[in-house]
């Protein structure tokens, strides 16, 4: 779904803005502390429920406000969906799609899927795991559709598992939610396989484009060892009523992501592991589209300072040639070519408020 219109009410210090959105390219332009970021946190808590810049919503809600709300209405397939977010400085949500409410973000992902990339993406590279099991599970969600189901069921039976841990209940109490775990713990892992089978190549091809003198595999850690999941989970009970909580699973997994035989962010410098997560993404983007046929939306948040003249242009000629609507911030827009790309819009942002410019 391509945004056609959006409303932002205090979000940080934008206050209440409406803008109505190119469908291809919007170039978000002004100077440090405007609220150009902001405007792209708005869109990110559309699509999924959240701030991509804190867990805090208190942080994100007006000073003045008790609450933020974004609205936005988009087109796919000749229907017009209407999403709506309101969080409570008190870490409260409501969401309401096509003006019903729902519980859950799901609902807002599957309308809006979104991509985010920003000056500290280099995280993904170089921070913990759980970016990078993120990144995977954001792809086998859009293309796979029983994933959401089985992890929510793994979810459970895990909760479950490790209450009982923490009572030092019986293993023949473990055993009930272990074959729960297995049963949806093993199709997680045959899903998130698949597509990181199907991620790799793509990958290998964007980085030829943007970091040729570097190399990167990528694999999947499934969480625990070679022997079946089941008795992974059996052989760890020990090791877990000691710590009190389950430590292998897919909870666990990991994207390994190495260059010369060795993890990537011990060998690349920060600049190089921006350009991996660029590829990464582009990579997600090109396997979503394949599978789903759908459109996405992409926040790039200060390009201009994420890569040089010449891949910058590159990037977006390949970006304009891909189905998306795309938001990018910039504090000068003549550093962002339009030329490649079939329509596009400029915002500029100043203290809070947004105007648009031809």
């Amino acid at each position: 779904m391509k945004l056609t219109r959006l409303q932002v009410r205090h979000v940080r210090i934008l206050d209440d803005v409406t803008i109505q959105p190119d469908a291809r390219l919007n170039i978000i332009e002004g100077a440090n502390a405007s609220g150009k970021t902001s405007l792209l946190e708005a869109i990110h808590i559309l699509a999924q429920g959240r701030s991509f810049r804190t867990r805090k919503t208190r942080e994100v809600v007006n000073r003045d406000a008790d609450a933020l709300l974004v609205f936005g209405e988009g087109r796919e397939n000749e229907f017009t969906h209407r999403l709506g977010v309101k969080k409570s400085n008190r870490e409260k949500t409501e969401i309401h799609v096509d003006r019903q409410r729902v519980q859950g973000v799901s609902a807002l992902a599957v309308l809006l899927p979104l991509l985010v990339i920003t000056p500290e993406s280099h995280a993904l590279v170089s921070g913990g795991p759980s970016r990078r099991r993120a990144l995977v599970d954001w792809g086998v969600f859009h293309v796979e559709q029983t994933f959401h189901r089985h992890w929510l069921t793994y979810e459970r039976a895990l909760r479950q598992r490790n209450a009982l841990l923490k009572q030092g209940a019986s293993s023949a109490s473990l055993v009930v939610w272990e074959r729960e775990m297995a049963v949806s713990g093993n199709e997680i892992t045959a899903q998130r396989k698949r597509y990181v089978d199907t991620l790799a190549p793509r990958v290998e091809q964007y980085m030829k484009t943007l970091l040729q003198d570097v190399k990167i595999t990528i694999g999947l850690k499934t969480g625990w060892g070679n022997e079946p999941f089941h008795e992974a989970l059996r052989t760890g009970r020990e090791k877990d009523e000691r710590f009190g909580y389950t430590t292998l699973g897919p909870h666990r997994a990991e994207l390994e992501i190495r260059t010369e035989g060795r993890p990537a962010s011990e060998v690349v410098s920060r600049g190089q592991q921006k350009l991996m997560v660029m590829a990464l993404r582009l990579a997600q983007l090109d396997v979503f589209q394949a599978a789903t046929g759908r459109s996405a939306v992409l926040l790039i948040d200060d390009l201009p300072a994420e890569l040089d003249h010449k891949k910058r242009d590159m990037l977006l000629a390949q970006l304009s040639q891909m189905d998306l609507q795309i938001f990018v911030t910039t504090t000068d827009a003549a550093l962002i070519g339009s030329e490649t790309w079939s329509s596009s819009k400029m915002f500029h942002v100043e203290h809070g408020r947004v105007s648009s410019r031809c």
